[in-house]
């Protein structure tokens, strides 16, 4: 088997493999197409998934960088690589299964390609470089209708999802797998009590079209027989919040028992008042009355942020330093280390508590609640007070 010269096969390579194909969703789309993820695009987060493998060791992140996919059964051709005025055509699944071979894995091919070290080495150099440094999204603004797509709430409207799956993780879990079986076998051979059952698998993965060869030329590795957890472990819960305060932040609740207390107090307020064009006379006296229901109010938020503090705090080791959270809440840094709040600090969680009690107070949900209707003027005096710390 010939070889076709290595500008045309690295020109092919970055043209047809992808890390997600798009026929992997359903094989009957036209054009194919998919997404090349790179090694710039690590993703440090707690889940398993194509880009945070990469975060794992060079062994792990290579595994999944090098296993891409045609995105169609379209041949490679082009000049012969001794000699140009020759045409050479190979098809994707054995120039696939070469770069195998020259990498040094165990694949069966029948006529292996006429290379020397050197020449296998410039196709494997080429098949990594783009596996590694060549991000792309191939056919990405000619999507086909007959992509499967769900539905996922947006602001006021949804966003059109298609999950696609990643050959190279496919690969590493199947791998997995398999090696997992083979012990359990062996030790069933050797007459020795298992330590642990073999993995459940079903018969055939659901992949759109008639055939599910056509998603690419490695589609057959992995997605015929996929992992199936029947016990699947459980995450300790105040990691998985210590994990979701890292990254998403901190956002306190209002207690709607003290925001009713809060407006039953105005009600009376407003039942005493002697200016019936405002309806509460603001003296002194009521704004001190008012501050004990506000502090009320802070300190739950208060009694909130002591939790996320302990939590992390319990959970430091396993969290990113520093939080990526502080990059979208700047405020979150005085919640969980009291001693850096400033009067600046203050004066905008403030603000903030106030218009989220005018906004609570204004919803439908708290109407039952409702005795007196808050406008900026009261959030303006709320804020204040807050600042102030109830003095």
């Amino acid at each position: 088997m010939s070889l076709p010269d290595i500008d045309t096969i690295h020109r092919w390579f970055s043209q047809q493999l992808v890390h997600f194909s798009f026929k992997v969703v359903n094989t009957n789309i036209a054009p194919g197409g998919g997404v090349r993820i790179s090694q710039n695009q690590a993703l440090d987060r707690p889940h398993v998934c194509a880009r945070t493998y990469l975060c794992e060791s060079p062994a792990a992140a290579g595994a999944v960088l090098s296993g891409l996919d045609s995105i169609a059964n379209i041949s490679v051709s082009g000049p012969a690589r001794h000699n140009a005025s020759e045409r050479v055509t190979i098809g994707p699944a054995k120039l696939l299964k070469a770069v195998r071979l020259f990498r040094g894995e165990a694949v069966k091919l029948d006529s292996p390609p006429e290379a020397d070290l050197a020449e296998q080495a410039e196709v494997t150099d080429a098949y990594l470089d783009v596996a590694s440094k060549s991000p792309a999204v191939i056919n990405g603004d000619r999507l086909s209708p007959r992509l499967r797509q769900i539905l996922l709430p947006r602001e006021d409207g949804y966003l059109a999802v298609t999950p696609l799956t990643s050959t190279g993780v496919g690969l590493a879990v199947n791998e997995a797998i398999r090696a997992r079986d083979d012990a359990f076998f062996a030790s069933r051979k050797a007459a020795e009590a298992p330590s642990t059952r073999r993995i459940p698998l079903v018969p055939q993965f659901s992949v759109g079209g008639s055939k599910p060869q056509n998603a690419g030329a490695r589609v057959g590795e992995w997605t015929k027989r996929p992992l199936v957890f029947d016990s699947v472990p459980t995450l300790d819960r105040e990691l998985k919040r210590a994990f979701h305060l890292a990254y998403a932040g901190f956002r306190y609740r209002l207690p709607v028992k003290l925001v009713a207390e809060h407006q039953a107090f105005l009600g009376q307020l407003q039942l005493a008042g002697e200016d019936d064009s405002s309806g509460i006379v603001w003296t002194v006296r009521n704004r001190e009355r008012e501050a004990a229901y506000l502090m009320a109010l802070w300190q739950a938020i208060e009694n909130q942020a002591a939790s996320v503090r302990s939590c992390l705090r319990q959970h430091e080791d396993d969290l990113p330093s520093p939080l990526p959270a502080l990059e979208k809440q700047p405020m979150l840094e005085g919640w969980i280390d009291p001693e850096r709040r400033s009067r600046e600090w203050r004066e905008t969680v403030s603000r903030e508590v106030a218009a989220s009690v005018v906004t609570m107070v204004r919803s439908s949900s708290f109407s039952p609640h409702r005795v007196c209707e808050l406008d900026d003027e009261d959030g303006r005096r709320m804020a204040e007070t807050l600042a102030q710390g109830g003095a």
